[in-house]
């Protein structure tokens, strides 16, 4: 299959000129993962097309996935992620702690009305907290080891063919982000989360923390997603989350 984009807006197009720089650096990895191949470029980025991969997303498939498919699928992530970090692209947007919680806070505010409905006075005050004080302080005193990274790392965009193999999509939000970026919601299962960090190889000290609380922040995103999109399930579901960690 082929896949066009055409940006709608100036803001957009500078957008793909990220996920092209993104792409074309993937496809040039040496690496077992599977990446949409980059075929054509409109001048001055005003579309491009791809050919598509193969693949079920992991997620709707994990529960069908015995032990050994899970380590060599996470295996091969961790191979194509090492390679991934390593990489040095030209031009492309570095985000720092600052930048992550300047988002996570537009996220909160652009939604207060409908997040202060789904949480008790006490809880809506320690959340707030956590979005403008605790979180950024931590970010700050954790510092930041930016890398290439894929942006938007989940087992949606992870796919999985028993022929093909391990195949990404939608680098539509790369930029340099601290390391810790792509592991976030790969812990969604301990087989392939473990697999992948061992096929890594070394990673700093402080990796772990800094993935437990972007992992946390991250939730906002996702409530302000759904809230967006009326989903009362996910909705309901990240509250619960929030909530658990409040």
């Amino acid at each position: 299959n082929y896949f066009f984009k055409f940006p709608r807006s100036e803001k957009i197009r500078s957008r793909y000129e990220h996920e092209l720089e993104a792409l074309r650096t993937a496809n040039s990895l040496a690496s077992n993962v599977h990446i949409p191949e980059l075929l054509w470029v409109g001048e001055r980025h005003t579309y491009f097309g791809y050919q598509g991969i193969m693949g079920k997303p992991l997620r709707h498939i994990l529960s069908e996935l015995g032990k050994d498919q899970k380590q060599s699928i996470g295996k091969d992530i961790g191979e194509f992620l090492r390679l991934l970090h390593a990489s040095k692209p030209d031009g492309l947007r570095v985000a720092s702690p600052r930048d992550e919680a300047n988002q996570i806070q537009r996220w909160y505010t652009d939604n207060h009305g409908e997040i202060a409905g789904l949480f008790t006075p006490a809880e809506t005050t320690r959340l707030e907290k956590l979005v403008h004080e605790t979180w950024p302080q931590q970010l700050l005193s954790l510092g930041s080891d930016p890398v290439l990274s894929h942006g938007d790392f989940h087992f949606e965009n992870i796919l999985f063919d028993a022929k093909e193999g391990v195949g990404i999509i939608d680098f539509g939000d790369a930029a340099c982000y601290d390391r810790s970026k792509d592991f976030l919601e790969l812990s969604e299962d301990p087989l392939v989360y473990e697999s992948v960090l061992q096929s890594y190889g070394a990673t700093p000290e402080n990796l772990q923390e800094k993935i437990a609380i972007r992992k946390n922040m991250i939730q906002i995103i996702n409530l302000g997603f759904y809230i967006g999109k009326k989903n009362t399930l996910g909705i309901q579901k990240t509250a619960e989350t929030i909530r658990s960690f409040l």
